[in-house]
């Protein structure tokens, strides 16, 4: 009997933002990270931008799309480098067709820790984007996938970086067993 593990199909995660908004992972986006989840030796990192909804007369912000590794992303053991031209046609792609309600909201990339932190790379990294990069609101959403739990942080032009909470915490690792 072989054992595969998979993410519970109907579970997103859910962050709590300083403004008291809320910061909702879609299921689906929820299954492509722990799909790309780094649990053995030779996996590399994945990563891709988050697009989403910023929802109307609120601070709330729902993710639910995000890319995934392809042709031209640069990818190792302990790095993720995203291809630029690439990513910016899958976020004008996302634009137009939603009826210009997708927007980019920033960055994700997988660590092989089972509960990620950013390291000083990511974080220099993050601060050139938020500063560089052309969005809609005063916010860049990053988020790091660990081996058992991701992590989500924000960066506002007023306020620098800053984790968001998770309510409850955002587990990746319920699995449900089941045999092949």
């Amino acid at each position: 009997m072989c054992l595969k593990a998979s993410v519970a199909p109907l579970e997103g995660a859910l962050f709590l933002r300083e403004n008291g908004g809320r910061f909702w992972i879609a299921p689906d986006v929820a299954a492509t990270f722990a799909r790309h989840r780094q649990l053995s030796r030779w996996r590399r990192e994945a990563g891709g931008v988050i697009l989403g909804r910023w929802i109307l007369d609120t601070e709330d912000v729902v993710v639910d799309v995000v890319s995934e590794p392809g042709r031209g992303d640069r990818r190792g053991r302990f790095f993720f480098h995203r291809e630029r031209e690439r990513a910016q046609a899958i976020v004008d792609d996302a634009w137009q067709s939603s009826l210009n309600s997708r927007v980019y909201l920033g960055e994700w990339h997988t660590h092989p820790q089972d509960v990620p932190s950013p390291s000083s790379a990511d974080v220099d990294d993050w601060r050139r984007i938020a500063h560089g990069a052309i969005y809609e609101s005063q916010a860049l959403f990053f988020i790091i996938v660990g081996r058992s739990a991701l992590r989500a942080w924000q960066f506002s032009t007023d306020k620098g970086l800053g984790i968001l909470h998770s309510s409850p915490s955002p587990l990746i690792d319920r699995v449900v067993a089941t045999s092949r």
